[in-house]
């Protein structure tokens, strides 16, 4: 008999999503009772035995693991990798302050380990960063933006933030701004009236400096501009009404 907790940490998965009669498994065996005729047994410390031999191998190497963020603790999250709990503390979990940990729960994630220490007893303390991953995957983009930006091309981005001056957009790995006089035709007091924080928009180059690492971005166009518009819709003796 293999209960559900020896067969995964996710507390949340189906037996029928993870095996299927017919399935040949290797497991351990936990427990022998005799009087009943049962035997417990566990896919996921065996798991575990071969996942920490991974697991230290990853911490001298510096490998990518990959695994599932399953629970949030005091001062960070756990996740399963390999069939090993690894600690991630919360200024480890992202490249930006997270306020509510929970959310992070269930997610699919990338990590480094950065410690993997024996304590005693047979236990090692784990403790692993997604941070440092998305720091390389970032640095990556950044250098391959760099490489190919000009000024006039198109990026769609997410609205990172928002200023009293500008918008400034994710364009993967780098950040550019644009100037609320870029952002619409028509006089506005805040960025906020056109764009919020979250919103996925297409901008374009205008200039950018790749020293200082500064990009100016273009939102408006001309196939938006009022005046193009109404030239389009009317001539000199047309009648309009309003």
């Amino acid at each position: 008999y293999v209960p559900l907790h020896e067969l995964t940490d996710d507390p949340s998965a189906k037996i029928e999503d993870l095996v299927k009669v017919g399935d040949e498994i290797e497991l351990l065996v936990v427990r022998v009772n005799d009087v009943e005729g049962t035997v417990v047994l566990s896919k996921k410390r065996l798991d575990a035995i071969a996942g920490m031999m991974k697991v230290q191998d990853a911490a001298e190497n510096g490998e990518i693991l990959e695994g599932n963020v399953i629970e949030a603790v005091k001062g960070g999250v756990i996740v399963s990798t390999n069939g090993v709990r690894v600690f991630v503390p919360a200024s480890q979990a992202s490249l930006s302050r997270i306020e509510n940990l929970e959310e992070l729960v269930k997610e699919h994630v990338s990590l480094k380990i950065l410690e993997c220490k024996d304590i005693g007893r047979g236990r090692k303390r784990i403790i692993g960063s997604m941070k440092a991953v998305l720091k390389e995957q970032r640095k990556a983009q950044e250098e391959e933006f760099w490489s190919s930006v000009e000024v006039g091309k198109k990026y769609t981005g997410a609205v990172k933030s928002l200023t009293s001056y500008g918008a400034f957009v994710d364009l993967g790995g780098v950040d550019g701004m644009v100037h609320a006089t870029e952002l619409s035709w028509k006089h506005i007091k805040s960025p906020a009236e056109v764009v919020a924080i979250g919103d996925v928009i297409t901008v374009f180059v205008k200039s950018f400096d790749a020293e200082k690492k500064r990009i100016s971005l273009g939102y408006k166009t001309e196939d938006t501009n009022p005046w193009n518009i109404f030239k389009s819709q009317y001539a000199v003796g047309d009648i309009a009404s309003v």
